[in-house]
């Protein structure tokens, strides 16, 4: 589906710009090892995934979950962290493990940029297109993006964790089309979870595309498997 008259486009971070250079489990498991806790990673993968949906049923999806608590965000990933571990071993060390995992998800290092992310963006802004990135984060987002070099290729980078609503709700679609001065229909987001970066900003009137890097794209669904397959759709 072409969109006609986009003036600027949209993007998630994690999973569409950025990802960890190993995968989540991987690194559960290597930093959390030397405390003690031993567990495979794909295990860890899978307690991942249950707990964040478990906070998402909790918090309810929309509202931001690093506000949620009277800690804030070192108190969400706790109890976080405290939930995955009890899935697969014992949450004994739950603090520690926490404090463990926030300083290793906090070190550029472990994050790469997609190789395609880059170039697609120069090609965007060459071709007159205004960047922006939408993302459901914490407070780290900023510092993360200026590592590695990336938050001076948007004009504004909208968190969640800011605004106080999380992808899909409108609210946070409406804010950063406000930074930018432009309307809905002159706008286009590119991200890749279903519901917060697909059905989120259509529903709020902007055009949208699902990344979809490994697997097969839903049924009716605008997809690309890489994010200069955006070109075809917005040129």
């Amino acid at each position: 589906m072409h969109r006609q008259g986009v003036k600027v486009v949209f993007f998630d971070a994690g999973g569409t710009l950025i990802a960890p250079r190993s995968s989540f489990g991987e690194i559960y498991s290597r930093v959390l090892e030397p405390l003690g806790i031993q567990v495979d990673p794909m295990e860890f993968r899978q307690a991942a995934r249950e707990a964040w949906s478990e906070f998402d049923g909790v918090i309810g999806r929309g509202r931001d979950r690093y506000s949620h608590y009277p800690g804030g965000e070192l108190e969400y990933w706790l109890r976080y962290v405290t939930r995955v571990l009890e899935r697969v071993s014992n949450a004994g060390r739950a603090e520690e493990a926490a404090a463990a995992l926030h300083a290793a998800f906090s070190d550029p290092q472990a994050w790469s940029v997609f190789p395609e992310v880059r170039p697609t963006l120069k090609t965007l802004r060459e071709r007159g297109k205004r960047l922006g990135v939408i993302s459901n984060w914490d407070s780290r987002l900023r510092a993360l993006l200026e590592s590695l070099d990336l938050a001076r290729e948007f004009e504004t980078i909208v968190v969640s964790c800011e605004v106080g609503v999380e992808k899909p709700h409108e609210a946070i679609f409406e804010r950063a089309l406000e930074s930018l001065g432009v309307e809905a229909r002159e706008a286009f987001h590119v991200g890749d979870d279903p519901i917060s970066d697909y059905e989120g900003p259509r529903s709020a009137g902007l055009g949208a595309a699902l990344l979809v890097r490994a697997g097969s794209s839903p049924p009716g669904v605008t997809s690309v498997s890489a994010l200069d397959g955006l070109l075809p759709l917005i040129f």
